[in-house]
């Protein structure tokens, strides 16, 4: 008896009658569970494999590795200064930094293929969403993140001293305002 349990550990079943089954189902789910390890094992080697060449010295594919950028503030009006920081890209390589199709700034990485810098918002910059995109020059890694121009007035008559003029303004212009229509009304007061 004690044998028999000890081949049904294993998943072997022997045939005992109604025993055979559960011990044939208990096989069949060690069965799957070696199956499952295996898979896991050829998973982990396989990891293993694609990373050691990378470990041992070796350059990977630009594709292998994914540059990242991070902006500072990610939104404001034309003319604000944004920090750039970045991370991902070659060792001690020139990275060039585009506001659009705008190069906006030039720099250069650590050697674990950092970098940090700063750009001006161009001033003619209109409203709504623009690409900011790092690009090594030697890797040809790059990182894009999404700049949001926003040209909001605080308050009615834009500031403290309520002029009523917007320095950051750049789509209403002596040219056009002409064509403006009368949106909505309310009584003030």
């Amino acid at each position: 008896m004690r044998r028999c349990r000890r081949w049904a550990r294993l998943g072997l079943s022997i045939n005992h009658g109604d025993s055979s089954q559960r011990g044939a189902r208990r096989g069949l789910r060690r069965s799957r569970a070696l199956i499952g390890a295996f898979a896991l094992l050829g998973s982990i080697s396989l990891l293993a494999w694609t990373v050691a060449p990378l470990s041992a010295g070796a350059v990977a594919p630009p594709s292998a590795l994914s540059a990242s950028i991070v902006l500072k503030p990610a939104v404001g009006p034309p003319t604000t200064k944004v920090s750039v920081t970045g991370s991902g890209f070659g060792a001690t390589e020139t990275v060039t930094v585009s506001f659009d199709t705008t190069q906006v700034a030039t720099t250069a990485t650590d050697g674990g293929g950092s970098f940090s810098t700063t750009f001006v918002v161009p001033k003619a910059a209109l409203p709504g969403s623009h690409s900011v995109r790092a690009t090594g020059q030697t890797t040809g890694r790059s990182a894009t993140h999404t700049f949001l121009v926003r040209a909001d007035w605080a308050k009615f008559h834009f500031g403290t001293s309520s002029t009523g003029y917007n320095p950051y303004e750049n789509v209403i212009g002596a040219g056009n305002v002409s064509g403006l229509t009368q949106a909505w009304t309310a009584v003030l007061g």
